[in-house]
């Protein structure tokens, strides 16, 4: 009889089991830090599922439509009409979905390394490089004029050369990613322009650092009024998106008033050019300004022509 009280009792203090708050995060290769970030603010979110949109083609609509019904919160990235994977654009989201569509712009700035561009090469796709798929407008453009690596070097450190070749872009970035929040829920461009020179928010134009990630991640949730329970634990998580780190372009670190410490040295990923132009990348490594200079230069000899 005692223990049956007891018992009886335990049940009726036993704490409830909040149910869990499901979320689909759709995006490019942010969209899994900023899932992981959001559980770890909020014990009480369960991600789902991650739709990372340019490994994705409209046949697969099947897979993830349950997981968009049975969400409470759908976070994308903003997408085009135009995009080939059709289920992912935001227009066809929030149509399908109304209110639980939470938009977001992709956190793009190109204001510390206006230099950096893709080069694409044909059918081979994105010509690979010792960072990535990245390359330097400045290295690229001392190839093409058969000009050498002490040129190239010259002009990347050179305040005045850069200062003609990209000022307009980096004010550009920041305005393009004004336009671009104007259409989503969730602004950022604030929390740039606060702190860009204070702090180094972006690896690469599309790889921000973590603080910046959970920023967001914070609006989100302040946005669908759920708990923050732990922003500084969070910070301490390790970077996601720094394989890639170039230091910050000289005529930027003027411009910007960096204060940040910042180094020479390119984070970059081992590069292997093989005969016939291939390039094969492997494991990380760090690159001195003539080491990378030299190494895509390899790179154009055997894959590019002048002029």
């Amino acid at each position: 009889m005692i223990l049956g009280k007891y018992l009886r009792g335990l049940l009726l203090t036993r704490p409830k089991i909040r149910p869990k708050v499901k979320v689909v995060v759709v995006g490019n290769c942010q969209a899994r830090p900023l899932a992981k970030i959001l559980t770890a603010l909020n014990a009480d979110i369960e991600v789902t599922a991650i739709a990372i949109v340019h490994l994705l083609k409209s046949e697969q609509a099947d897979e993830y439509l349950p997981f968009f019904k049975e969400a409470d919160f759908i976070i994308a990235q903003l997408v085009a009409d135009n995009y080939p994977c059709d289920f992912v654009r935001t227009p066809v989201l929030k149509e399908a979905y109304g209110d639980k569509l939470i938009s977001i712009v992709n956190l793009y700035y190109s204001g510390y390394n206006p230099e950096l561009i893709y080069i694409r090469n044909g059918p081979a796709g994105t010509l690979k490089s010792p960072l990535g798929e990245y390359h330097n407008k400045t290295f690229l453009d001392t190839w093409k004029e058969g000009r050498g690596v002490e040129e190239a070097l010259e002009r990347h450190f050179d305040i005045a050369y850069n200062e003609k070749h990209y000022s307009s872009l980096i004010s550009d970035s920041l305005e393009e990613l004004k336009r671009r929040e104007k259409l989503v829920d969730i602004a950022v461009t604030d929390l740039i322009e606060g702190s860009f020179g204070q702090e180094r928010l972006f690896f690469t134009f599309n790889h921000p650092c973590m603080s910046l990630l959970v920023h967001m991640a914070q609006r989100i949730l302040t946005k669908v009024e759920l708990n923050i329970d732990a922003p500084e634990s969070v910070l301490q998580l390790k970077e996601p998106l720094d394989k890639i780190v170039v230091p910050v372009n000289p005529f930027a670190t003027k411009i910007l008033a960096v204060q940040f410490e910042d180094s020479r040295t390119f984070k970059g990923v081992e590069c292997i050019v093989e005969q016939d132009g291939s390039v094969i990348v492997s494991r990380d490594r760090n690159y001195i300004p003539s080491e990378i200079v030299e190494k895509y230069f390899e790179i154009y000899n055997k894959n590019l022509t002048r002029g």
